[in-house]
């Protein structure tokens, strides 16, 4: 017969018991500690909005506040006679950081401060030249007969003129035939005398550029390597040091040329700063010859460098603000006292197209909270997003050339897949996206951050969504 299973017995049981009642505590210590944890993370987490909060109320009334001064200050510029424009433009211009400029149009001349800001002007102001009679018999031994010798004697007796229009226009005469006469010396000498001539204008030119331009071909010629080298270097430098007021057309030749004698790759003697600036006055003076409006502002990107404009018409004339980045972090930063960065915050500007224009990308997906337009009472309209799960970094460029993520780079949250989401294409502006955008990151553990978007055309706005 087999026995019966033998049970444990009652000090088996309280053993049993008193395992099973230690693993519930166990369990509920281990859950009360994730509870405790995860209400630390929703202190942090918290915290961190109300100062991401505090960080884009801060922001936004610090951009408030200075455009509201700026275009005080412009409307106020346009409404003052010629002469004290240029006095209160110079006064206002001293605040300036250097990528931005203060330009005032004329019908037929552009003035920029500070002074000599920009590297070339969309207008030079033509200056009177001698008229072509006084050189007729030179130029018919030059040109008909062939006789450069005889037409370097024709015009000695201008060239001794006290009137520095003449003098100037019968030494670059002179200098031509001596190179036509192979008279290397003579002609360099001629050039030389030439430089010294100031304020006047020979075809729109300083007559200094024209010698200096002019002895560089001399020396090519003459096979002179080293002088030419040195020729070029000084127009370099002069170019650089914004010497002369030169149209656009003038100072990329003579830039090139520059370059061309000391072997140098496409770059320009001035900044990329510099030549953005005088590329987008040269765009308004086009467009203020046509038809733009009596005021406004724009954000625009020249030389792929993104430019805050301020405008306003005068009686006479057009006020020109340019603004760059570096001015619009200084803002920033002045409302804080500090940088933003050492406060562990990120302020980034963005396009309609979600290029940076102040800032550079996190590393991150960082959630974004709102801010209408009608609480800051700035031209920002904004959009809240969550990007840790919509938006992917991407591993290269996309169809519009915007840079991705390269291989073995930290991973970044992408500007250019969310405006958020492309500035969401609003109905009302017939699908088009029209925002650019302020985004306030704040580096912690838990990623967020705050985002405004600044309508440019279009009245409708956007709404407020959660994706």
């Amino acid at each position: 017969m087999k026995s019966q299973k033998q049970w444990p017995g009652p000090p088996h049981r309280l053993l049993f018991s008193f395992l099973a009642v230690a693993v519930v505590l166990v369990g509920v210590m281990l859950w009360l500690g994730w509870r405790l944890v995860r209400q630390d993370q929703e202190l942090a987490a918290q915290r961190l909005q109300e100062r991401r909060e505090s960080a884009t109320d801060l922001a936004a009334a610090a951009l408030q506040k200075s455009l509201s001064r700026i275009e005080e200050q412009m409307t106020r510029l346009a409404s003052l006679a010629p002469v004290e424009r240029r006095r209160q433009a110079a006064a206002d211009a001293e605040t300036l950081t250097d990528d931005c400029a203060l330009i005032l149009f004329l019908p037929d001349a552009a003035e920029d401060f500070p002074e000599r800001r920009l590297p070339f002007y969309p207008a030079v102001p033509r200056k009177p030249e001698p008229p072509a009679s006084l050189f007729a018999e030179a130029e018919r031994l030059e040109f008909r007969q062939v006789d450069s010798a005889k037409a370097v004697e024709a015009l000695r007796e201008p060239a001794r003129s006290s009137e520095p229009q003449i003098r100037a226009a019968a030494l670059l005469r002179i200098a031509r035939n001596y190179r036509k006469l192979g008279r290397w010396d003579e002609a360099l000498a001629a050039y030389g005398e030439l430089a010294t001539v100031k304020a006047v204008q020979i075809e729109m030119l300083p007559p200094e550029l024209i010698a200096l331009q002019a002895r560089l071909r001399v020396f090519e010629q003459a096979d002179r390597v080293e002088a030419a080298r040195q020729e070029a270097t000084l127009l370099q430098n002069g170019l650089k040091e914004r010497r002369w007021r030169l149209t656009r057309g003038a100072y990329e030749f003579h830039a090139g040329e520059a370059r061309r004698i000391l072997a140098q790759d496409g770059r320009s003697p001035n900044g990329v700063e510099t030549l953005a600036l005088a590329s987008a006055a040269e765009a308004f003076y086009q467009e203020w010859r046509g038809n733009l409006p009596g005021a406004g502002r724009r954000i625009l990107w020249e030389s792929n460098q993104p430019l805050l404009s301020i405008w306003r018409q005068a009686n006479d004339g057009l006020a020109l603000l340019l603004l760059g980045p570096q001015w619009l972090e200084a803002r920033l930063n002045e409302s804080r006292g500090s940088s933003f960065a050492k406060q562990g915050i990120a302020v980034i500007l963005t396009d309609t197209e979600g290029r940076p224009a102040l800032g550079l990308q996190v590393a991150g997906s960082p959630r974004q909270t709102v801010r209408l337009a009608s609480e800051t009472q700035l031209p920002w309209e904004c959009a809240r997003c969550d990007h840790r799960s919509r938006h992917r970094p991407r591993a290269g460029p996309d169809a519009q050339g915007h840079p991705g993520r390269r291989p073995g780079a930290d991973i970044r949250f992408d500007p250019y897949r969310c405006l958020p989401c492309r500035a969401r294409r609003d109905p009302g502006n017939g699908g088009q996206p029209f925002a650019v955008g302020i985004r306030v990151l704040g580096f912690a553990r838990i990623p967020h951050a705050a985002f405004l978007a600044l309508p440019l055309v279009g009245p409708a706005g956007f709404r407020e969504s959660r994706h």
